[in-house]
């Protein structure tokens, strides 16, 4: 039995809106996204997926300055969005090309916008 946390490892460049997560839930289903970045510190909000079961995370829902090519690496995590007292404490596996249950990414410098995570499919 295979008990390694594998994340799907992917890269941004300039988000001016929102970041576009290709990574498939089931469709118009709410969740909770988590973003924990290189000081443990968390982020959190609540999405609800297309009819194709890929989502969007505001990115005024973050910290001003925290998506900087300084920044450091990210890992992004789903829950199940449940009213709190919370009682999901494994994130939700998602697709992308495969079953993964986090995406590790970092930010890179430059004009160019890519504003994704993972794959259109």
């Amino acid at each position: 039995m295979n008990t390694c946390t594998c994340c799907f490892e992917d890269y941004m460049v300039k988000c001016n809106d929102n970041i576009n997560v290709f990574a498939r839930l089931t469709a118009l289903t709410q969740y909770t996204w988590v973003i924990t970045d290189k000081f443990d510190r968390q982020y959190s909000g609540i999405f609800t997926t297309d009819s194709n079961g890929f989502w969007q995370i505001p990115v005024e829902e973050l910290p001003a300055g925290l998506l900087t090519e300084f920044s450091g690496s990210f890992k992004l995590e789903v829950y199940e969005f449940e009213v709190y007292p919370s009682t999901s404490c494994k994130p939700v596996k998602f697709t992308i090309a495969q079953e993964y249950e986090c995406i590790e990414f970092t930010m890179r410098a430059g004009t160019r916008v890519k504003d994704n995570l993972g794959c259109e499919f």
